[in-house]
């Protein structure tokens, strides 16, 4: 389908002769980009670059607001590039439609001439990237980074919404915990065991049932021996506590079983939160 973004794809190309067939197989990334230029010839310029480049382009010459909002909503696009200086549309009032748009593509500015301010100022503003139209090495550079780092976005949303998902229909309780050990989010299940709505929870650093929790042989649990605050202590999990408390709902003993893992970033040895 034309819409369902790059990938790639074969194309087999014949040479023939009167002394011989050759077949090459020649694979090429497919791209579909929104193209913003005055320049019809530059458009074949920048096709002919991505070509070279291996890409399989299929590229929509666009000159007006309008026609970019309506090329947005008809197709999908894997990319817009736009030129920054025309003769009646400016490249950063292009930028502003494209995000209007609410799109997560990269946007790139093309340009035959810029100053250093104007590329900062564009960059600010939300564009991916700025290309000199004279280098072409350059846009492959640029196209094909921003390609993947979409790619990664959209595997990442995919990734978040499969756990959020998991996150909101499994039995189990959670409850995740910032840097400073203040709850941040729970799951229904979460609301379900402990009696207790989640913005009763959020910003604590106990959920309140807990708070005169017991041991199985009746010793109180110290706040700073609550599961969650040792595991952000020691940076180590926290596992098979079982805790006792008195439901604020039905006003019965409970018994649950807690396990408490930090989270890292890469490269830090504290942690930032808990689970």
């Amino acid at each position: 389908s034309p819409d369902k973004g790059p990938g790639v794809h074969a194309a087999v190309v014949f040479l023939e002769s009167r002394e011989e067939h050759m077949e090459y197989a020649l694979m090429a990334t497919r791209i579909k980009a929104l193209v913003v230029d005055d320049s019809q010839e530059d458009v074949e310029l920048l096709e002919l670059n991505l070509r070279r480049g291996g890409y399989a382009p299929v590229l929509k010459r666009v000159d007006t607001p309008e026609g970019m909002r309506q090329s947005f909503l008809k197709s999908r696009w894997d990319i817009v590039i736009s030129d920054y200086s025309m003769s009646h549309f400016d490249g950063l009032d292009a930028l502003e439609v494209y995000k209007s748009s609410g799109l997560d593509i990269p946007f790139i500015f093309l340009s035959r001439t810029v100053g250093e301010e104007i590329a900062v100022e564009a960059m600010i503003r939300g564009a991916c990237d700025y290309v000199m139209k004279d280098n072409p090495a350059r846009l492959l550079i640029a196209v094909e980074r921003q390609l993947r780092n979409a790619q990664r976005r959209i595997k990442l949303r995919e990734s978040e919404n499969k756990y959020r998902t998991l996150f909101e229909i499994t039995a189990q309780g959670a409850l995740y915990f910032d840097a400073d050990g203040k709850i941040i989010t729970c799951n229904p299940a979460a609301e379900q065991i402990l009696g207790l709505p989640a913005n009763q929870m959020l910003g604590k650093s106990i959920p309140a049932p807990l708070e005169n929790a017991i041991r199985e042989d009746g010793r109180s649990i110290p706040s700073d021996e609550q599961p969650a605050m040792m595991a952000q202590g020691l940076g180590q999990q926290v596992t098979d506590v079982i805790m006792g408390f008195t439901h604020p709902i039905d006003g019965e003993p409970r018994l649950i079983l807690v396990n408490a893992v930090p989270q890292f970033c890469t490269h830090e040895s504290l942690p930032v939160g808990v689970c």
